[in-house]
């Protein structure tokens, strides 16, 4: 079993063989899998198909057509749709070990790491990459699926406007550009912002909690390249369930540093009642539709 179906609504009580049955269905009632098929190098024919048991989540069988109708599976994996469509710069794409497994790789100045995710729409890439493609417009709209998670709420903030705030992002976005650039001026400022920046947080941490002082952030956790841990304010909250189980599940979007994206988490497994502008803490694997393939 998958550990991340819980994260959409199938806890411990859901087997692999009940997920079998439910796909089995839906097969049945497939008349045609030409929009799910794509053709593998050695002539074999490979298929994605999404099923939704909810409105933007479910989970996506990959395999392969043993003849023209029976399906093979081959891996599953739960997903959720990303809601919002971010420009990022030109994404590249790597295919892991596994057949038709995609990883997505880019870097986001915003919050200062380089995002490795699992890409979901692989028929697309595999298809992409075989006929040498570029994309048009890089864009890719990122979600999560966590298995825990807690509530924070907010920090007190400087009471600055919000086209301040957003100039003040800008500028220092382009400052990081022009840094990996070379630029030995841009070099100079950034370093001695965060010196001055550790300076501050040095002084404060002594007398006070590090998430009221940390207002967000987006780092590495675990070995796999995929997963992260993060801090993040709460822009909207949507409960719903799995129309299978009947699990309550959370649709929460988020903002860290201006990075919007969305993520889905069990109901039982996040403490603490979110709210729009309260703050996310927890752990998620990181999931991208990459745009505009063609």
């Amino acid at each position: 079993m998958h550990k991340y179906l819980k994260a959409i609504g199938f806890g411990d009580s859901v087997s692999k063989k009940d997920l079998v049955a439910v796909l089995q269905k839906y097969m049945n009632y497939k008349e045609s899998m030409e929009d799910e098929l794509y053709i593998g190098d050695d002539g074999s024919k490979w298929a994605e198909v999404k099923t939704y048991y909810g409105d933007n989540f479910g989970i996506i069988w990959c395999g392969h057509l043993v003849d023209e109708k029976e399906f093979e599976l081959d891996y599953y994996m739960p997903f959720v749709d990303g809601v919002y469509d971010t420009k990022e710069e030109q994404p590249s794409i790597e295919s892991k070990k596994d057949v038709g497994v995609f990883l997505g790789i880019c870097d986001d100045i915003r919050i200062g790491v380089s995002l490795i995710f699992q890409v979901q729409n692989s028929r697309q890439c595999y298809q992409w990459i075989k006929e040498n493609k570029e994309l048009s417009v890089p864009a890719v709209a990122f979600s999560g699926l966590s298995l825990s998670g807690r509530v924070l709420l907010p920090i007190i903030k400087e009471e600055k406007n919000e086209n301040e705030r957003k100039e003040e992002l800008q500028n220092r976005m382009e400052l990081i550009t022009a840094a990996r650039k070379g630029d030995e001026r841009a070099i100079e400022t950034l370093t001695l912002e965060d010196m001055d920046t550790y300076s501050k947080l040095s002084r404060r941490i002594m007398f006070e909690d590090v998430f009221s002082i940390v207002d967000s952030s987006f780092m590495p956790y675990g070995l796999e390249c995929d997963l992260y841990t993060i801090v993040a304010d709460i822009v909207s909250v949507e409960k719903t369930i799995n129309i299978i189980t009947k699990e309550e599940v959370y649709g929460l979007v988020l903002s860290c540093n201006d990075f919007i994206f969305n993520i889905m988490i069990n109901a039982k497994d996040l403490m603490g009642e979110p709210l729009a502008g309260r703050r996310f803490k927890g752990n998620l694997w990181l999931q991208g539709t990459i745009k505009d393939l063609g």
